[in-house]
């Protein structure tokens, strides 16, 4: 079955597709001369459940009449890495892998007698499972996971997580007893198809810091409250900072979609006698705003388990400025204005700045299995002057859905750039494969 993919947000074409065969390329000199290749459609094409692989086995030319069987294999692997550090040496260190799914096809066997030899290029066609099989977890309905990979670092050094890698495996078996068989790999990206993309709602052509509140009720609220201090020996009593986010109140949130969002913060003074307040100016001691360093990030918080041993890893995605959703963005600022407090006889100032905009989910999105659990929330904060007076918010989990709808055409895989980090890499290399070994689940059993 081929999968329908929304159009990245950024993209001035209008919506393209492929036909249920995309073409497969022709073999390059390098190609021809391995002795085994897989080749995927080009451009490279995004698989969801249901969906048909299709693709060439190029052999070469050598040793053809050496043949005796030809396979391919569509395989779902699920690796997790538990590491303990103690004094930077690694005193605790497992590693379980679970294959999901694991089909075989034959392409081409030699019967007995037969002195025929396979033809250099042959064609495969294989269909992904709507679920697979944690023999582990007793679970022979398993969900199928997006392709994902995500490592941590401890020191200098880089270390595994886990991974979700899906690919395409060739074998050949040749005659004679001490021959090994020859394998390649290809791997591809699989995403899991989600329901029709949710209606979000526009954002207001003209809205001001007071009329927040007039949002209707198409937005979900995130709120946190924080003091601001005046000085560490200060009498003074603490001021106010209230940020707020707003999101689209939606069941979920398609990758590579533009969502809008509101984030404010307000600065309260401490609240006083109303006629007094009134009397005066607003308040000039306040620590005031870094507003140039406010930031809206992603989070991503993984549970990795791997033969018992749980650990947690949380990385926030701040490498680069575009990683701050708020980059590029103006804020609005209000007057300080004098508001009722609850009672009628107090009173407080008040003063808002408010940043509106469009963020886009470019990673795998959240799922859970036995071995991997991945979430994410968005994380604003607006540093203040002075110590511990940063205004910081954390949103709930998000859910997060592939924007994949099964259907009768396809699009194109988007460039590596339009792609998150947590894809594993080697999807975008033209090598044969990830090199996962069929034996290294039984050396791995507990």
């Amino acid at each position: 079955m081929i999968i329908d993919l929304k159009q990245h947000p950024d993209s001035s074409k209008e919506k393209g597709t492929l036909p249920p065969s995309a073409p497969v390329p022709a073999p390059s000199s390098s190609v021809a001369q391995r002795k085994l290749a897989v080749e995927l459609p080009t451009p490279r094409q995004i698989y969801t459940t249901g969906s048909t692989v299709t693709g060439i086995v190029r052999l070469g030319t050598k040793d053809l009449e050496s043949i005796e069987q030809i396979q391919v294999s569509l395989v779902c692997t699920v690796r997790t890495i538990h590491h303990r550090y103690y004094g930077g040496t690694s005193h605790d260190y497992r590693r379980e892998t679970t294959k999901l799914f694991h089909r075989d096809q034959t392409l081409w066997s030699r019967a007995p007698g037969d002195t025929s030899s396979p033809s250099a290029d042959i064609s495969f066609s294989i269909v992904i499972p709507e679920v697979g099989n944690d023999p582990r977890g007793n679970d022979p309905n398993a969900p199928l996971p997006p392709s994902f990979e995500a490592g941590g670092r401890t020191g200098w050094a880089m270390t595994p997580i886990g991974f979700v890698k899906y690919h395409i495996k060739a074998s050949v078996e040749r005659k004679g007893s001490f021959r090994f068989k020859e394998r390649a790999f290809q791997p591809f990206i699989f995403l899991p198809p989600s329901s029709a993309p949710p209606l979000l709602p526009p954002i207001p052509e003209s809205i001001s810091y007071e009329s927040l509140d007039t949002l209707e009720s198409l937005w979900q609220v995130y709120k946190s409250t924080s003091k601001i201090r005046h000085g560490i020996f200060s009498s003074m009593p603490p001021a106010q900072a209230l940020t707020t986010l707003w999101l689209p109140d939606v069941q979920s949130f398609p990758r590579l979609t533009k969502i809008p969002f509101f984030l404010c913060l307000t600065i309260r003074s401490n609240p006083g006698n109303k006629s007094e307040l009134a009397k005066g100016s607003p308040p000039k001691d306040i620590p005031e705003p870094k507003l140039d360093k406010a930031y809206l990030h992603l989070r991503r918080t993984i549970r990795a388990c791997a033969r018992r041993g749980v650990q947690y890893h949380t990385r926030t995605f701040d490498k680069q400025p575009t990683d701050n959703f708020l980059h590029g963005l103006t804020f609005q600022e209000s007057d300080w204005s004098l508001k009722n407090a609850r009672g009628g006889e107090t009173a407080f100032w008040e003063k808002g700045y408010l940043w509106r905009g469009l963020w886009t989910f470019k990673e795998a999105p959240n799922f859970v299995n036995r071995q991997l659990r991945v979430t994410y929330t968005l994380v604003a904060e607006v540093p203040i002057k002075g110590i511990g007076n940063d205004a910081k918010l954390v949103s709930r989990n998000l859910d997060i859905s592939s924007g994949i709808i099964r259907g009768d055409n396809a699009e194109t895989l988007p460039v590596q750039e339009m792609m998150g980090e947590d894809f594993p890499p080697d999807y975008f290399d033209d090598n044969e494969g990830d090199g996962e070994d069929d034996h290294e689940e039984e050396n791995e059993k507990a």
